[in-house]
């Protein structure tokens, strides 16, 4: 399945501001960016590649000027969508797997 804004609105809805055709074209930014960055084929034989799209898009945003105003960044630079992205792409690139 492709993630879609309305994935990312359904996941974290402290992005859903309502009508606003500002921060939708955001969220479709930082959404090609991760979409970008997930390759399907490494992440989605061990976990969700979905669930990475939708994190990284998630600390994308947070990271933008205008996540920045809404204080979803943490003085050190890190987000409160770190940890779970960190977990799903070391998951992903753990070394050799046996199926």
């Amino acid at each position: 399945m492709a993630v879609t804004r309305a994935n990312i609105y359904a996941s974290f809805p402290e992005f859903n501001l309502g009508t606003n055709a500002a921060q939708d074209a955001l969220v479709d930014a930082k959404l090609a960016e991760a979409q970008g960055q997930v390759d399907y084929a490494i992440f989605e034989s061990v976990v969700n590649a979905d669930s990475c799209v939708k994190y990284l898009t998630a600390r994308l945003i947070a990271l933008s000027p205008a996540g920045l105003n809404m204080k979803l960044t943490e003085k050190d630079g890190s987000t409160v969508y770190d940890r779970e992205y960190v977990k799903l792409a070391r998951a992903a690139s753990m070394g050799f797997r046996v199926p």
